[in-house]
């Protein structure tokens, strides 16, 4: 992925300290709902937060920064803990993705069909041709 993507900098997955992405997430689909505009530029902070420096998008505190760099005002993910809402809707989309095959990271799904792990490009190019030429 680091090659493919040009991504150099990103950390391997032995280097990431383990964190509860569960308020990144929350959080996520909190911006996503209420603030659009800035959404992706948001996950995408998040991610290299995660990825590429290392930090714990666990924390408020880290939450919080990046979402005010990000154009979020900073009181949304004080907003997300302290209002169950968010969660709720989060753990109603993990179950949706539990019903539509999803039961690790990575899933790939396309039409019907899903691919649970890592898998190489060309194994996911065949699955979306199979897929479509079903």
């Amino acid at each position: 992925m680091k090659t493919e993507y040009g991504e150099r900098d990103m950390l391997s997955p032995h280097d990431v300290p383990r964190v509860d992405s569960l308020l990144a997430q929350s959080t996520s689909l909190h911006v996503r709902r209420q603030h659009p505009k800035w959404w992706s530029e948001f996950d995408d902070a998040v991610f290299r937060a995660r990825w590429v420096n290392g930090r714990d998008i666990g924390s408020v505190d880290t939450l919080r920064s990046i979402a005010e760099e990000t154009g979020v005002p900073g009181d949304t993910v004080r907003e997300v803990t302290l209002d169950g809402r968010d969660r709720s809707a989060l753990f109603e989309c993990f179950e949706e993705a539990r019903r539509r095959g999803v039961t690790d990271v990575p899933t790939f799904v396309h039409q019907d069909d899903s691919l649970t792990g890592v898998h190489t490009t060309e194994r996911l190019q065949q699955l979306v041709a199979e897929s479509s030429s079903e």
